[in-house]
C-alpha cells in the first residue's frame, strides 16, 4: 500500500524571500508559474499540491518547504487526493492509485471526464464533465457510484469537503459554491476576488480559504463572513475626499451657488468608520427617502474660488446576497409599504409608455419565451433583455427610460432607469444607489500613471431591487453587461465587489432630495462658474485581522535548470 511517509529524499531549498513572524498568512506566493500549478488540497494540517510538468505531487512542510511525495510521470491527471494516507488522482474516466510502486487503474463507470475530487469522513466524490453539464458521482469504498447529481455553478472546476459540506470552485462566475450534500440545497455563492478564469483551485489550510491566482502565482487569503442574507469577503479600508471645486471666472458678477451633498451611511458591506467635513454645512436634514443631506448655500465673489469637500474612511466587504428561488406569488406578498413607494411610475421610468409595458412583457419571457419558475429567474430574464438592448454609452445626458430604450444605449444611469421601469411593471420594487467604484489596484503612487483612472474613482449609479425573503439586495445591471456574457458573474449579480462605495439612495427622481444626479445636487445663479467634482480615492487596501504575512515557497534545486 503506498503512504505519504517518505523514503523520498527531501531537497533543501535555496532561499525563503518573504518570511514574517508568526501569524496569518495572506499568501503564499508559489515557485510554479502560469500553468506549472495543478491542484491543490489539505490533509491534517498541511497542504499539497500538484505541478504539471513533472506530474509530481508535492507536500508544503511546516516551515513552508517543498517535500516531493509522489510522482505520476507520463499519466494525465487533473486532480489528487488523500485519504486514509492513499494518494488518488483523477484521470479521464478514471481513479489512479499506487500499489507495490505500480499504478493502478480504476475505472468508473458511467463517468465521461473527472475533472476533480475529494473526499469526506464516508465518502469519495467526483466531478465529472459530461458535455456542457457537470455532476457530481458520490462513490462507494470500492468506487461503485452511489449517487450522482447536478453539480452547482455554470463551471465547476475544482471540489473540496470541507465544514461538512462540498465547496465548489466555479471559474466562469469567480466565485465558489457552498453546496449541502444531504439536502442538496445551494448554501451560499462567496465572492473570491480572483479575476482570471484559469485558476487551478483552491484550498482549506488551517481553516482558512486559499485560492489560486494564476496572474500572481500565488495561493490568497479569501476571508469572509456568513451573515443571515449574505456572505461578505475581501474586507479593505478604504479612505476618499469627496470634492467639488468652483469657480467663478467673472470679474464683476457674484456667482449665487447651493449644494445638497449626500452623506453616506452604512450598507450591506458597508460601515462608515469616519467622516469628516473640510467644508462645514449650513444644515443637515433627510429627504423624502430618509437620505441624510448636507445643505451649502455660498456667494462666490468674483474671481473666487470654493472648495466644498469632505473626507471619509470606510471599511468596506464584497458582499454576495443568499439568493434562492422563490414563488412569484411572494411578489404579492412584499410588504405594503414598500409596494406603495417602489412599484410607482417616475418620469425617467417611462413606465405609462405603451413601448415600455410592451417591452417588459418581452423582457418577462426573456430569452426562451416561457413564464419563469420563480422571482429569481424573472429578475434575470429583465436583466438579460437589458443587456442585449442597450449597449454602454456615457454622454454626460441622462434620458428617459423610454428614449435609452429607443436609443438602444445609455450610461449606467439609464441602464438603471430602463431596468427599474421593467422591474416595476413586473411587480419587483427598485430603488436607485448612487455611489462611485474604487480601482482596487490603486496607489498613490500610480495616480497619475495613464492606466489607472485619473483620481483612482468614477461615480456610478446601481440598482437594489427588493427580493422576497431576503429585502434589498444589489443588481448592478451595467456592470452585468460589461462582464462575460456567458458567465453573468456574480459578483454584479445579487452581489457587489469590495470597491463599490454607496453614497445615496432613492426611490425615484422625482422625490429625491437630489434631483437626477445622485452624487449631488448643484445650481448656480449669476457669474461665470466653471466647476469639476469628483471623488478622490487616498488609500484603498485589503483590512486583515491579526499579524499578516506574505510567504515564498522556493522550487526544490533540481526543479528549475
Amino acid at each position: 500500500m503506498q503512504r505519504i511517509s517518505f523514503f523520498i529524499p527531501v531537497f533543501f531549498l535555496l532561499s525563503i524571500l518573504s518570511y514574517g513572524d508568526n501569524g496569518v498568512i495572506s499568501r503564499f506566493i508559489l515557485p510554479f508559474k502560469d500553468k506549472e500549478a495543478r491542484y491543490f488540497f489539505s490533509y491534517g494540517n498541511t497542504f499539497y499540491f500538484g505541478e504539471e510538468s513533472k506530474r509530481t505531487l508535492y507536500r508544503v512542510k511546516e516551515d513552508y518547504t517543498l517535500m516531493p511525495v509522489d510522482d505520476m510521470a507520463g499519466w494525465y491527471v487533473l486532480d489528487a487526493f488523500i485519504i486514509k494516507e492513499k494518494i488518488y488522482y483523477c484521470s479521464r474516466q478514471r481513479i489512479l492509485t499506487k500499489e507495490n510502486n505500480k499504478v493502478k487503474i480504476i475505472p468508473v463507470v458511467g463517468s465521461v471526464e473527472l475533472l476533480s475530487l475529494t473526499a469526506d469522513n464516508t465518502s469519495l466524490y467526483l466531478l465529472d464533465r459530461r458535455g456542457d453539464e457537470y455532476y457530481i458521482i458520490r462513490v462507494s469504498g470500492d468506487f461503485k457510484e452511489e449517487e450522482s447529481f447536478k453539480c452547482p455553478g455554470r463551471e465547476p472546476s475544482d471540489i473540496l469537503c470541507h465544514d461538512n459540506a462540498l465547496w465548489v470552485y466555479d471559474i466562469k462566475c469567480r466565485g465558489i459554491i457552498k453546496y449541502d450534500l444531504n439536502t442538496h440545497e445551494e448554501l451560499f455563492t462567496l465572492y473570491t476576488g480572483t479575476d482570471n478564469s484559469y485558476s487551478k483551485g483552491f484550498v482549506f489550510y488551517h481553516n482558512r480559504l486559499y485560492v489560486h491566482n494564476r496572474g500572481t502565482s500565488s495561493l490568497d487569503l479569501v476571508e469572509f463572513k456568513e451573515g443571515e442574507n449574505a456572505v461578505f469577503s475581501l474586507p479593505g479600508e478604504i479612505s476618499y475626499e469627496y470634492k467639488i471645486e468652483n469657480k467663478n471666472l467673472s470679474n464683476e458678477e457674484v456667482c449665487k451657488a447651493e449644494f445638497r451633498i449626500p452623506v453616506p451611511a452604512d450598507f450591506p458591506g458597508q460601515a462608515i468608520k469616519t467622516l469628516t467635513w473640510i467644508s462645514t454645512p449650513d444644515e443637515m436634514k433627510a429627504d423624502y427617502y430618509g437620505q441624510e443631506l448636507a445643505y451649502f448655500k455660498k456667494d462666490l465673489a468674483p474671481g473666487s474660488y470654493f472648495l466644498l469637500s469632505y473626507r471619509a474612511d470606510i471599511t468596506s466587504w464584497a458582499v454576495m446576497f443568499k439568493i434562492k428561488e422563490m414563488p412569484l406569488e411572494s411578489l404579492t406578498k412584499i410588504p405594503g409599504i414598500i409596494q406603495k413607494e417602489y412599484l410607482v411610475s417616475d418620469p425617467y421610468f417611462s413606465m405609462d409608455s405603451e413601448i415600455i409595458k410592451k417591452a417588459a412583457i418581452k423582457a418577462r419571457i426573456y430569452p426562451g419565451g416561457k413564464e419563469p419558475q420563480g422571482v429569481k429567474e424573472l429578475v434575470e430574464n429583465i436583466t438579460g433583455y437589458v443587456i442585449t438592448n442597450l449597449s454602454y454609452n456615457q454622454d454626460d445626458t441622462w434620458e428617459k427610460a423610454e428614449d435609452v430604450f429607443m436609443k438602444k444605449e445609455g450610461s449606467c444611469s439609464e441602464y438603471s432607469f430602463l431596468f427599474s421601469a421593467l422591474a416595476r411593471l413586473n411587480m419587483i420594487p427598485t430603488r436607485l444607489i448612487g455611489g462611485f467604484i474604487t480601482d482596487e489596484n490603486f496607489s498613490t503612487e500610480l495616480k497619475h500613471n495613464s492606466n489607472y483612472s485619473r483620481y483612482g474613482s468614477s461615480f456610478h449609479r446601481w440598482t437594489e431591487i427588493y427580493y422576497p425573503g431576503n429585502g434589498w439586495v444589489t443588481v448592478d445591471v451595467t456592470a452585468i453587461d460589461a462582464s462575460d456574457p456567458d458567465s453573468y458573474d456574480f459578483e454584479f449579480f445579487f452581489g457587489k465587489p469590495r470597491g463599490r462605495i454607496a453614497l445615496s439612495l432613492s426611490g425615484s427622481i422625482e422625490k429625491s432630495g437630489l434631483g437626477i444626479d445622485a452624487y449631488g445636487y448643484k445650481y448656480y445663479r449669476g457669474g461665470k462658474r466653471e466647476r469639476e467634482y469628483y471623488i478622490e480615492t487616498i488609500s484603498d487596501k485589503p483590512l486583515y485581522q491579526g499579524n499578516m504575512n506574505i510567504i515564498t515557497i522556493p522550487a526544490p534545486h533540481d526543479f528549475f535548470p
